[in-house]
């Protein structure tokens, strides 16, 4: 009876490690093509998670998934900065949101009124 149970939690181990590295694989996916511009941490409360920029069908767009399990993904507009690489909403925007890649390759999040967050390059 001993031998019986280890293996059921052996099999249980082996099959949840399974299942995890499933999803870490398909977590991996990529939904867009090879140029990624950078991958960023937020770790602003309520509002932090991950954000992407990168190219889908020739076009510059940023991805923002969020610790709430939501996600957006907006068009952008890409022009140069004193501060470094700032992209903007290719829709506009009334509050004048942008984000600046910054020399140390960090991701500023910014409005007009300035700073509001800054995102760790994660890759």
């Amino acid at each position: 009876m001993k031998y019986m149970l280890i293996l059921v939690l052996f099999s249980c181990t082996l099959i949840l490690g399974c299942e995890k590295a499933q999803q870490q694989s398909s977590s991996n996916t990529k939904t867009f093509d090879s140029r990624v511009v950078g991958k960023w941490l937020d770790k602003s409360p309520l509002v932090g998670g991950q954000i992407t920029i990168f190219y889908k069908d020739n076009k510059l767009v940023i991805k923002q998934d969020f610790l709430d399990g939501s996600s957006s993904t907006i068009g952008l507009n890409e022009s140069k900065s004193p501060l470094g690489r700032k992209f903007t909403q290719a829709s506009g925007s009334s509050y004048g949101d942008h984000w600046i890649i910054d020399s140390t390759g960090n991701l500023q999040i910014r409005d007009d009124n300035g700073l509001i967050a800054t995102a760790k390059k994660t890759d």
